[in-house]
């Protein structure tokens, strides 16, 4: 929803004239935090790799798409792996890189090249943080998935042994 849209403004309107007289209101369009990840998957024998990447990234899609995320919910390295080794024919994985990049810096949407920059500064960590305002606090609340439409966000290769 942009901010100058009618929408928007209708939104704003008939929580002003229906809402609570003497509570503050502040009315803000959420932020998008894109989910990275890039994993190495060893799978067990008499399996094939392209079913079972296949499977995992449906499972990950799935799990981290944008209906089933909350606002202001983290997300968790573990329940990645989770998700990963729930899959049938994972042995192992072993995560390289697990990440977050907001859509907007400074109120600016990012452009690809800035995101695949963003991208490539990333390292391992064990939870993406996401904002969700609370008392005042003027920052719009984030939303963490992961999404098939940006290239490179999601990487999954086999570990041979």
């Amino acid at each position: 929803i942009d901010n100058n849209s009618e929408l928007f403004r209708n939104l704003a309107r008939a929580l002003h004239d229906l809402g609570d007289p003497y509570q503050p209101l502040k009315l803000e369009v959420r932020e998008l935090m894109l989910l990275i990840l890039q994993a190495g998957v060893r799978i067990q024998r008499d399996y094939q790799w392209e079913k079972v990447e296949a499977q995992i990234r449906t499972a990950l899609l799935d799990t981290f798409s944008f209906a089933q995320r909350e606002l202001g919910q983290d997300a968790l390295l573990g329940e990645i792996i989770s998700v990963m080794q729930g899959v049938r024919g994972v042995a192992y994985v072993d995560v390289d890189i697990f990440g977050g990049v907001p859509e907007k810096d400074k109120g600016q949407l990012l452009t690809p090249s800035q995101i695949s920059t963003r991208i490539l500064g990333l390292a391992l960590t064990a939870r993406v943080p996401v904002n969700l305002p609370a008392n005042g606090n003027p920052t719009p609340a984030q939303l963490a998935y992961f999404t098939p439409d940006v290239k490179g966000t999601l990487i999954l290769n086999l570990i041979n042994t």
